[in-house]
């Protein structure tokens, strides 16, 4: 049973280029039967419209499947024409089984222009040479009338003509129904469209269910957009918040007020990435400091014992007070007892203030040491 029906499975797909390629045939048919159908409809809508405006000849002298023809006729052929206009678009589309609609509609407009030939049997000649035969319309004339109803509508027509015209008019319009426009090409349209639908059948059931698999992801991913909405709409809160006092800031507000916020705010930045710029320079010294073992240290004193002068000599403020009015030489010496003194004129780890000291307590100058001080 599976061997044999993937055997018909690939019937059907070999079938189904044929079926597409009778769907082309009925794309062009539509489209070229558009200016002749509306040759078709001229006529009919011409023909009725003589017949509705003189009382004379739908009033029940002549006979009334004459008006009830050309009435029918004008409506079909106004519909057909409409009909393939609307529909030639849609139906490019719509490729079979869908088309089946589009089908009715042709099977509809065929019966009923079928049905409107069948009237116009009764009272058109089948041929133009008929029209140039006299006898045609002694026949068509009813009891007690002079003329025919091609002769009548020929006098009554808005512009004069022949009977012999009039006659072959309506011969021509029966003709464009029967075999040139409407009834035969809508039925062969109808024909086709039939067969493709019934061959496509097999394969729109197995298409059907990739179909409602498609439909049920759109429809599952139409439900995930629906829930998340909310949480969509509650993450674009801070966005809005965000963009509100931007666009505020920067269209709304005047320069007068801008200009300070955007100085402050340069400053603020600047400030912020010198302070980042310090404190970085900061720290990698203290990393070399305290991990790099080839850093050559400043000479520092052992810590010796102290004495009664060091001990003396301790008070921070007295001895800074001294050492300013004393030479280099005896600061020198002041340091050998007191290792407080030279840390705090000499600190070992401040080599700057080291060299401002040695070149004002070296000055020759004499006297005040203020003249000899090093500014930098």
């Amino acid at each position: 049973m599976v061997f044999i029906s993937v055997s018909r499975t690939q019937i059907d797909l070999k079938f189904y280029g044929f079926f597409i390629f009778l769907h082309g045939i009925n794309i062009f048919l539509r489209f070229i039967m558009l200016a002749p159908t509306i040759y078709y409809q001229n006529y009919a809508t011409l023909h009725n419209d003589v017949i509705n405006d003189n009382l004379l000849l739908h009033n029940g002298t002549y006979d009334p499947t004459i008006v009830t023809g050309e009435r029918l006729a004008n409506r079909w052929g106004v519909f057909g024409f409409f009909w393939n206009l609307t529909i030639w678009i849609p139906y490019i589309w719509l490729l079979p089984p869908f088309h089946l609609p589009i089908i009715v509609g042709d099977i509809l407009i065929t019966v009923y222009i079928a049905r409107v030939a069948e009237y116009q049997s009764g009272y058109v000649p089948t041929e133009k040479r008929a029209c140039s035969d006299m006898s045609t319309f002694y026949d068509q004339r009813p009891l007690g009338t002079n003329e025919s109803f091609f002769a009548a509508a020929a006098r009554l027509n808005a512009t004069v003509t022949t009977p012999t015209k009039m006659c072959k008019n309506f011969v021509e319009e029966r003709q464009y129904g029967i075999s040139i426009v409407p009834s035969f090409f809508h039925a062969l349209m109808a024909f086709f469209g039939i067969v493709t639908f019934v061959g496509c059948i097999p394969i729109a059931k197995q298409q059907f269910v990739k179909v409602l698999h498609t439909i049920k992801a759109c429809t599952m991913f139409l439900w995930g957009c629906i829930i998340y909405l909310p949480m969509g709409a509650v993450m674009l809160v801070p966005f809005i918040l965000h963009t509100i006092p931007v666009f505020v800031f920067r269209i709304c507000l005047p320069k007068k007020v801008k200009v300070p916020v955007r100085t402050a705010r340069r400053y603020a930045v600047k400030t912020t990435l010198g302070a980042e710029q310090k404190t970085e320079i900061a720290l990698k010294g203290l990393k070399t400091q305290l991990f790099n073992k080839d850093t050559i240290r400043r000479y520092q004193g052992t810590d010796g014992e102290p004495t009664q002068l060091a001990q003396f000599l301790g008070i921070y403020d007295m001895l800074m007070m001294v050492t300013q009015h004393l030479h280099y030489a005896d600061v020198l010496s002041l340091s050998s007892v007191s290792k407080s003194v030279r840390n705090s004129v000499l600190p070992y780890d401040d080599l700057h203030r080291r060299l401002n000291l040695f070149k004002q307590y070296t000055c020759r100058g004499g006297g005040a040491k203020t003249p000899c001080s090093y500014k930098t």
